[in-house]
């Protein structure tokens, strides 16, 4: 089963198929965010629906969004003014690698605030605690997990969003995210962070061909195994243990590359290496190699 894909400007594609590269793409909807802080999507939850932005995060797979007011939310969803709304009665804990929060598991309509059509009743966390989770300045107010329902909380009979989407309206198993990383606005100047999120399919419009692909070897996140990773065409050559100590995923909820220590001072050394011998940009040095071909990350 294919679960998800990433088409982007500087990307790596899950597996995929060619019936899920052929299939029409249900619908588009737009992706902001700040640099540094994410992509979020506007979506609508309850009835009346309330807007709110939640971050697109592939890392995880729990909808989840504030409940009560925080310092760091500028809105937040009020449980009591949807009349769709029904409590579970559970409480569910999510802790991330930075941060965690607590909230009650509830069941509502959600959909993308673009296609308020493609609305589903889903499991949704209100956030009643959470601890260095929310963001100053992001203007995310929650988080949309697109992981498997193997890595939900508190089991997997949590159905995530997107799997709830599929089974309602019965699209393709399939969904793509165009990053594209900082823009300037041509009317305030300011950089924010913009892309694509699309439901159902691939939208060949939205990349150059041809589309790379590196198979996931485990369904919970999404996992992957690096084989060498190269600086300015010069490759580390550690072991591929090294590359993958305890897992390697591909986590859209995050801005950070994170690296084993041992494979992080290898990398450092080399940039610090071409660096100082051509005075090259570091951005544009690191080449990671996925079952050994290479993908270049060029900004």
């Amino acid at each position: 089963m294919f679960k998800g894909s990433f088409a982007a400007s500087d990307f790596i594609s899950l597996e995929a198929t060619e019936e899920a590269m052929s299939s029409t793409p249900v619908q588009h909807s737009r992706l902001r965010g700040q640099p540094g802080q994410g992509y979020y999507l506007v979506i609508n939850i309850g009835t009346p629906p309330q807007k709110l932005n939640v971050l697109i995060d592939t890392g995880s797979s729990n909808l989840a969004v504030g409940a009560v007011p925080h310092e760091f939310l500028s809105k937040y969803f009020h449980m009591n003014l949807s009349t769709t709304l029904e409590e579970s009665g559970d409480v569910v804990v999510v802790p991330y690698t930075q941060g965690m929060w607590e909230g009650k598991l509830v069941h509502d309509l959600v959909s993308p605030a673009e296609q308020p059509e493609l609305s589903s009743r889903t499991y949704l966390a209100c956030i009643t605690n959470s601890s260095e989770f929310f963001v100053n300045g992001s203007n995310w107010h929650g988080i949309l997990g697109l992981g498997y329902a193997n890595i939900a909380r508190p089991n997997r009979e949590v159905t995530p969003y997107f799997d709830s989407l599929v089974a309602t309206w019965n699209i393709s198993n399939v969904f793509s995210m165009q990053l594209c990383g900082s823009q300037e606005d041509n009317v305030t100047q300011e950089l924010s962070l913009v892309g694509t999120l699309v439901l159902g399919g691939i939208d060949s419009l939205l990349f150059e061909q041809p589309l790379l692909y590196t198979p996931i070897t485990r369904e919970w996140y999404y996992e992957v195994v690096i084989t060498d990773i190269a600086v300015s065409g010069v490759r580390v050559d550690l072991s591929c243990d090294w590359y993958n100590k305890d897992r390697t995923i591909v986590d859209s909820g995050t801005t950070n590359l994170r690296l084993p220590q041992k494979v992080f001072s290898a990398v450092v050394a080399l940039i610090q290496s071409k660096y100082l011998v051509c005075n090259l940009c570091c951005a544009k040095m690191l080449q990671f190699f996925f079952h050994h071909i290479c993908y270049a990350l060029v900004r």
